[in-house]
C-alpha cells in the first residue's frame, strides 16, 4: 500500500531546516557563505533531494525498498522555489539557475531509483513547517 511520507524545509540566510514526522528526522545545517534567502531555500530542497538519494547507500535496502512503494512529498513555504521547480515560472537569475540544474539533475536520479518524489507550496503557519523553521534558524544571531 502506498503512503505519502511528508518533509517539510524551510531556509534562511544563516541556515537550513529539514523536518519528517514520518521519517522521525529533523536537520538543520549552517550556511557558511552569503547567500539571498531565494538561495537558501534552493540549498534546503538540493540538500533534502541529497538525503533521499543517500538513504539507498546507507541502509540494508529494507528501508529503501519500502519508501520506493510511497511517495515523498516536499513541502517549502517558498513560491518561488516550488514554482521554479515545478516549471511553472522561468529561472531568471543566473545563481538561481545553478542551484535549479543542479536540483533537478538530483531529482532526475532520484526517479531513475523508482523514488516518486514532489515538491508543494506550503504556509509557514504549518505546524510541521514551523518545526523546520525553528531547525534553519538555529544558526541566527
Amino acid at each position: 500500500m502506498s503512503k505519502t511520507i511528508k518533509i517539510y524545509i524551510d531556509a534562511c540566510t544563516t541556515g537550513i531546516g529539514i523536518y519528517s514526522k514520518e521519517l522521525i528526522w529533523g536537520y538543520s545545517a549552517k550556511i557558511e557563505s552569503k547567500v539571498t534567502v531565494n538561495e537558501a531555500e534552493w540549498l534546503a530542497l538540493l540538500q533534502t533531494l541529497y538525503f533521499v538519494g543517500a538513504f539507498k547507500f546507507l541502509t540494508d535496502g529494507g528501508w529503501v525498498k519500502s519508501v520506493k512503494s510511497h511517495t515523498l512529498v516536499v513541502y517549502t513555504d517558498s513560491q518561488l522555489v516550488a514554482n521554479q521547480f515545478n516549471k511553472k515560472w522561468k529561472v531568471k537569475n543566473g545563481t538561481l539557475l545553478s542551484y535549479y540544474n543542479s536540483t533537478r539533475r538530483m531529482y532526475e536520479t532520484i526517479l531513475d531509483d523508482g523514488f516518486k518524489v514532489k515538491v508543494k507550496w506550503i504556509s509557514s503557519k504549518n505546524p510541521d513547517h514551523m518545526i523546520a523553521d525553528k531547525l534553519s534558524r538555529r544558526y541566527s544571531k
